[in-house]
């Protein structure tokens, strides 16, 4: 049951809820630079560099789907259009696949 504690821990019904409370926006953007090895303010610097853009992407695409943050809140938070942040979510998609990031794991 969701939010029921077994052995003085707490259970959750899917990693989706176990990640959307555990997680935060800053822990996120530390995770992605760990993943891409950057420093976390290269992650949200304004630029147009690969990896950076590569980095935001990924972001934007946790933040989203794995936080369930919605568009218009990472964009408020990147200083980007809503229209950006769904791009850049779209594009990370695609990043985690293909080079095989996770948001929690190794």
């Amino acid at each position: 049951m969701a939010g029921a504690w077994y052995r003085g821990r707490p259970c959750f019904q899917t990693l989706q809820e176990f990640i959307a409370l555990c997680m935060n926006f800053n822990r996120v953007i530390s995770r992605v630079a760990a993943s891409m090895s950057m420093n976390p303010k290269e992650v949200t610097a304004f630029g147009k560099s690969p990896q950076t853009v590569k980095a935001r992407a990924l972001l934007c695409y946790w933040a989203h789907r794995k936080l369930g943050m919605t568009a218009t809140e990472i964009a408020g938070r990147l200083k980007i259009t809503q229209p950006a942040a769904s791009r850049l979510s779209k594009q990370g998609e695609q990043i985690e696949k293909e080079v095989r990031f996770s948001l929690i794991g190794k």
